[in-house]
């Protein structure tokens, strides 16, 4: 009697581990107290948990380092998970979210992903905790279980307020260019226009030397006809 109730009993608590871990307990441990069999079993079945954990915390650990914001939502577009991401994103913790509509951080119908299936960089908006509007490029992809039945949505967001900065600033620097550009081509004009009459000034000086020059020849030769007219004089 005492040697079945050792072998059942390990049995049993095995078995109630197992019903835990069918339900997503992955905290339990069986009993590896004993040498035999029994024990082996048991220490195969935590190597098995231990496993599982580890599996099922390698897609947690890849969603939490995720530059990006990720919601995991139900069919119904409530907030089953999210990352670290979205919670330093929106402000929000993970109890403050969970369970709640979608639309409690944005506008955007959750339906939008279910009728297009998948939805990609989608221009919306997120509302944060403390009421600041974060611009958002969005795609979202649907989970359907083996009846093509939805079961889920994904929603991934960039982020897009340092993108925003950055076209603010090269708008800003485009236009202080095309001022610059304004000026320099007002300055052409100057120029041109101030060459353009320089241009006239020495055009109308050298018509002006040619007078006075033609005027000085003809002064020459006139007291040169007067010379040699007095000569003539003299000698007659």
């Amino acid at each position: 009697m005492y040697f079945s109730r050792s072998i059942t009993k390990p049995l049993e608590s095995l078995a109630i581990a197992a019903g835990k871990i069918s339900q997503g307990d992955l905290s339990v441990q069986a009993n590896t107290n004993s040498n035999n069999e029994i024990g082996m079993l048991a220490k195969t079945f935590n190597a098995m948990v231990k496993n599982l954990l580890e599996i099922r915390e390698y897609p947690e650990k890849i969603i939490n380092s995720m530059a990006d914001s990720l919601f995991l939502l139900d069919a119904d577009g409530k907030i089953k998970e999210i990352n670290k991401a979205a919670s330093g994103l929106t402000g929000y913790g993970n109890d403050e979210l969970i369970g709640q509509p979608f639309n409690v951080i944005t506008d955007t119908d959750y339906k939008v992903c279910v009728k297009t299936e998948l939805m990609q960089n989608k221009d919306l908006f997120y509302k944060s905790k403390n009421g600041e509007e974060i611009p958002i490029s969005a795609s979202c992809s649907i989970i359907e279980n083996d009846k093509k039945e939805i079961t889920g949505i994904i929603m991934v967001g960039k982020d897009m307020r340092e993108y925003e900065t950055a076209q603010n600033r090269i708008k800003a620097s485009e236009q202080q260019l095309r001022a610059a550009n304004q000026q320099l081509n007002a300055g052409n004009q100057q120029l041109a226009a101030s060459q353009k009459n320089l241009q006239d000034k020495l055009i109308e000086l050298e018509r002006f030397n040619k007078i006075a020059v033609g005027r000085e020849l003809k002064m020459v030769e006139l007291k040169q006809d007067i010379a040699d007219l007095k000569k003539r004089l003299g000698e007659s």
